[in-house]
């Protein structure tokens, strides 16, 4: 009898983790897939809005980008997230070293047409030298990602929660069900926050490097003006 009921329990177990796993799955795919909408979405809304000289793109002009980047955007992020698990297992600190130049990469395919060969080559590039500074940006955005979104969820999390303790078989109420999902849903939509301020600090970067780039063709054609003035000088 005792294994009988030592076998069910096993059985459950194992039905429960299993569960537990697809959702897990079933979760992750979600935010990944709200995650990629939301963030080419925007990267093409801010593409057009540089474009057209700070004029406000139409919802056709931003499906129309969206459309266009969206295979070569994805494909993008399947590599980032390949290369950020195995910095995870790589004893984390790759992890932290990659994070900031793939999320310059990533912005770079939308914002600059890049291919994603030149997308990654060009977060390593722009990041080469501001890494720290890229890093600490990062960091703060989603801390304030995370602030505002538990200011948003935990409330409803706890105050949920709390109701089912004194509701008969732990049932909610259909309008406490709708205002979690919205208030879920509005959480997700924070994650706006640091996508914007990816693309802030990609532009940042990047006239960085431009300037810098264009300082050293000055400096090199005074410099060559210079040798050129010696020679005279000489003759």
């Amino acid at each position: 009898m005792q294994k009988t009921v030592s076998l069910y329990e096993g059985q459950y177990n194992s039905a429960v983790l299993s569960r537990s796993i697809q959702g897990n799955i079933l979760v992750g795919l979600f935010s990944f897939a709200t995650f990629y909408v939301i963030s080419l979405s925007t990267y093409a809304y801010i593409n057009i809005y540089v474009e057209k000289k700070r004029e406000t793109p139409t919802l056709e002009e931003v499906w129309s980008y969206s459309k266009y980047y969206a295979l070569r955007f994805l494909w993008a992020n399947f590599l980032a997230v390949i290369f950020l698990i195995a910095g995870l297992v790589m004893c984390v600190l790759p992890f932290f070293y990659l994070w900031p130049i793939l999320s310059i990469a990533l912005s770079a395919i939308v914002l600059e047409n890049g291919d994603i060969s030149y997308s990654f080559s060009r977060g390593f590039k722009l990041i080469k030298e501001n890494w720290w500074m890229s890093f600490g940006t990062l960091i703060i955005l989603t801390i304030v990602y995370y602030a505002c979104a538990m200011a948003i969820i935990l409330p409803v999390t706890i105050a949920g929660s709390g109701a089912t303790l004194f509701l008969p078989d732990f049932n909610l109420p259909f309008y406490v069900l709708v205002i979690k999902s919205v208030l879920t849903s509005l959480a997700q939509f924070l994650i706006l926050i640091p996508i914007i301020g990816v693309s802030l600090l990609f532009f940042s970067l990047v006239e960085k490097k431009e300037s810098e780039g264009l300082l050293e063709r000055i400096n090199s054609v005074g410099l060559e003006n210079k040798q050129i003035k010696s020679k005279d000088e000489e003759y």
